[in-house]
């Protein structure tokens, strides 16, 4: 994600605080999903024995332009 606000910062000519914040306006929970929740999902698809080829959406609600 460091380097997708950099680049975006670089694109659109802003800062990078300005583009991560741009990106956090548009999840519905209106913040980055942290390391812990991704380890917490990972860890809990490891343990359901009948999951299989299935999407799981952790991106904090966002909302794709």
């Amino acid at each position: 994600m460091e380097r997708n606000f950099r680049l975006e910062a670089e694109r659109t000519g802003s800062t990078y605080a300005q583009a991560e914040q741009a990106f956090v306006a548009r999840s519905a929970l209106g913040r980055m999903v942290t390391e812990d929740e991704v380890g917490e999902a990972v860890s809990a698809m490891l343990r359901m024995r009948g999951l299989c080829g299935a999407d799981i959406d952790l991106s904090a609600g966002m909302v794709a332009r």
